[in-house]
Formats: structure tokens, C-alpha cells, sequence
């Protein structure tokens, strides 16, 4: 199974509900994630957001399934982080070895043009070496003992609605049949907008629909985000895909090449004979990405 996303904007009646309910539940999350930090059991912390904030179990459930990823994401971070800065480390103090070696077997000479020692240019370079290998160090230094700084991303502007597969159209506070969606509002809402608020709504990515539509008839989990970006208001749907099968065709038609870079997949299609078809390439942008988005 691959996880899978689909996003379309947010129906225009639901704008009003997705600004109060994603500022409802901020402070929550802030006081879930600051609380969670300084060692505090979680079970407490969601019995005692519960009627603070007038929200339900599936909800508050909701703030611990995002305020938890994203304190896995950070710590994911600061691991990759402190392996690069080690990795640097290692890379600097290799090639000053092999500077000041170099430095030993120069003669101790002038350039006849230029009136400059030849071992000018190589202690220039082993200088500027120990300089950067300082700045590492203390970085280092400094990320090992930082406490971890973890960030809920967008203020105000987003608010989640986790699924499971033992729930009715895979998710309890949002479900979708299709055609239209179905929030439970929160309790602390309820004098606003009633128990339930709906709008209709249609992906507009059609294979994502299909999607959506095959997850529901399955019982699989759906899972939404509502967030604002731009002025916009956006839901985006996750859910469970199955892989596809493999298929394999015979060389009669064709063959595809595929080279595999860190920073982009080149490809190319050749012929039965091994003539160029065409080719080309796909960018790939996986700074500071997690481990679980760039396997997808």
C-alpha cells in the first residue's frame, strides 16, 4: 500500500466553519505540544483538552495524531542534520591530511611571474580548511545540546480530521460518500453551526476521485486537512492506495532507460533496434525531506 493525497478547494460554505474550527483547535495543539515536550503523561493532557477547548475524543485524537508526527519529522530532522554535520566533519579533516602533506613535498620557492611562495596557495587553503572545520564544530556543538525545536506549520489556518478503516465512510468528524461532506463540529461550536455542517463536494483530479471512491467501497481510512494557502481555503483527502501490479511487455516494444541521480531521474526510450526515441528528465527536490516522502 502508498499513501496518496488529493486536494481541491474547500466548497465556499464551509470557509466561515474551517476559520473558527482551525482557531479553536490552535491553542490546543500549542498546549499539547508544549505540555507533551516537558515529559507530562499524553493520556492526561487529552482528558483535561477535552472540555477546555469543548472538543471531542476523535478530535482531540486528531491534535495528538499531528502534534506527534510533527515531533517525529523534527527529531527525523536533527538526526539527518547531525549526520550531515559529522559527514562534513570527517570530509574536512581528510583533506587537510592531505593538504599538509601536499604542503611538505612543495619546495620552499618563488614563482618566477607571479613572486609568490609555492606554498603560498596550499596554507591559504589549509587555513581557510581549519576555519570551516571550526564553524562545523561548534554547530555540532551547539545541535547536540539545543532542545528540539518543533513547529506546527500554518497559524490559525489548518485543522485536521484523522480516519480509521473501523469507521463509518473510513473517518467519524469528516465523512465524504462521494459526492458530499459531512463535518461533526465541535462542541464548542455547536451553538453556531448545529451538531453537523455539509457542503457539496467534488475532487476535481478525477483519478484522485477514483480513488477516494474505491478507498470508501473498501472501508479504508480517509483522512483530511482542511488549510488556507493565499487567500484560499483547500481539503485535502489522504488515504491508502494498493500498488499496482507489474507488468513486463516484451522488447518488441521498446525499452525505457532509467538513471537514477539525488537531484533528478533522467530517462530515455529507445526502439526494438536501440534507436533514440525520445528522452528527458524529472527534477527532484528532496531537501529536508522525510524518509517516508522521498520513498513515495
Amino acid at each position: 500500500m502508498s499513501q496518496r493525497t488529493i486536494t481541491t478547494e474547500l466548497p465556499v460554505g464551509l470557509h466561515q466553519f474551517a476559520s473558527d474550527v482551525s482557531e479553536l483547535v490552535y491553542p490546543a495543539r500549542c498546549e499539547y505540544l508544549n505540555r507533551l515536550l516537558v515529559g507530562e503523561k499524553d493520556s492526561s493532557i487529552i482528558k483535561e483538552i477535552q472540555p477546555k477547548y469543548g472538543i471531542n475524543k476523535r478530535q482531540a485524537n486528531a491534535i495528538r495524531y499531528e502534534v506527534k508526527a510533527a515531533i517525529s519529522s523534527a527529531k527525523e530532522c536533527r538526526s539527518n542534520h547531525i549526520k550531515l554535520l559529522r559527514s562534513k566533519i570527517k570530509s574536512i579533516k581528510t583533506c587537510l591530511k592531505e593538504n599538509q602533506k601536499k604542503l611538505k613535498k612543495l619546495p620552499n620557492a618563488s614563482d618566477i611571474r607571479t613572486k609568490r611562495n609555492c606554498r603560498s596557495n596550499r596554507r591559504f587553503a589549509i587555513h581557510h580548511k581549519k576555519r570551516k572545520l571550526y564553524l562545523l564544530e561548534k554547530k555540532l556543538e551547539h545541535t547536540l545540546v539545543k532542545s528540539l525545536s518543533v513547529t506546527l506549520g500554518q497559524r490559525k489556518t489548518q485543522y485536521y480530521t484523522v480516519g480509521s478503516k473501523d469507521e463509518t465512510l473510513g473517518n467519524q468528524i469528516a465523512q465524504y460518500d462521494g459526492t458530499n461532506i459531512i463535518f461533526r463540529v465541535p462542541y464548542a461550536l455547536e451553538y453556531k453551526y448545529g451538531k453537523y455542517i455539509h457542503a457539496p463536494l467534488r475532487f476535481e483530479y478525477s483519478r484522485g476521485q477514483q480513488w477516494i471512491e474505491e478507498a470508501i467501497r473498501n472501508n479504508r481510512a480517509l483522512t483530511y486537512r482542511i488549510y488556507a494557502k493565499d487567500l484560499r481555503w483547500f481539503i485535502a483527502c489522504s488515504t491508502d492506495i494498493p500498488k499496482p501490479e507489474r507488468v513486463s511487455y516484451s522488447k518488441y516494444y521498446g525499452c525505457l532507460g532509467i538513471d537514477i541521480n539525488p537531484s533528478r531521474i533522467g530517462w530515455a526510450k529507445c526502439d526494438v533496434e536501440g534507436n533514440l526515441i525520445t528522452k528527458g528528465q524529472i527534477k527532484l527536490n528532496l531537501h529536508s525531506n522525510g524518509i517516508c516522502s522521498i520513498q513515495n
